[in-house]
């Protein structure tokens, strides 16, 4: 993982067990940002994201991301970024996540 003061930029290794890729956030240090792309080699390594707090990801079931596809929230006017926990899941064992949270 690499932290630049709260940035925090990271590729994870996401399987077929759901797993937890970003804890909830309390105050002071709420997420104003996250980005979430499925950086995985293969067309197959479908990666599925809940943002349902403590519940596990389910594939097919939140937010699906195909190869290369992105997922991000930021804070603006109006506008809250998810703080909840986020966990992945991925139709493989191969796939791959790049994650920026600040």
């Amino acid at each position: 993982m690499v932290v630049y003061g709260d940035v925090r930029e990271e590729v994870l290794d996401i399987t077929t067990i759901s797993s937890i890729i970003s804890q909830q956030q309390t105050h002071p240090s709420k997420r104003k940002l996250f980005y979430l792309r499925n950086t995985s080699p293969n067309a197959a390594d479908i990666i599925t994201i809940s943002l349902a707090g403590n519940t596990p990801a389910v594939a097919n079931r939140g937010v699906v991301l195909k190869q290369n596809d992105v997922y991000t929230e930021a804070t603006s006017e109006g506008f809250q970024s998810w703080q909840g926990q986020i966990n992945a899941i991925c139709a493989t064992a191969n796939g791959k996540m790049t994650i920026v949270e600040r």
